[in-house]
């Protein structure tokens, strides 16, 4: 009998995409799970301050912005640059009430630790 991992090779990939998307796309490449229900379950308030710890393409960051009113802020993580190029450019209707940071939360706080 044959290893599974011996087929490996011969597997289609996993998304027809045939380029990684670029900051200038203007096409929708990803839609956030469980986005209500996440919203929901956060409750987010005039004034509060957020950190999303996984910032991807903003999905859940730009509705966060939605929800906490024109006082809310949130920070964003994300360790992939094209991946935070993108939200960056999603969430910069949101102005200084979105801070974008290259990187994971862990980086931060070894960094402040130095």
């Amino acid at each position: 009998m044959a290893h599974a991992g011996n087929n490996l090779s011969k597997k289609k990939p996993c998304s027809p995409v045939a380029h990684p998307p670029t900051p200038d796309s203007s096409l929708t490449i990803h839609t956030p799970v469980l986005l209500e229900e996440a919203i929901r379950f956060l409750a987010p308030v005039d004034g509060g301050i957020f950190v999303d710890g996984t910032l991807g393409l903003g999905g859940h960051a730009e509705k966060i912005l939605q929800s906490c009113g024109p006082s809310g802020r949130l920070i964003g993580f994300e360790w992939d640059a094209i991946a935070l190029e993108l939200a960056k450019k999603k969430l910069a209707p949101w102005g200084k009430r979105f801070t974008p940071y290259i990187g994971t939360i862990l980086k931060l706080w070894k960094d402040s630790l130095k």
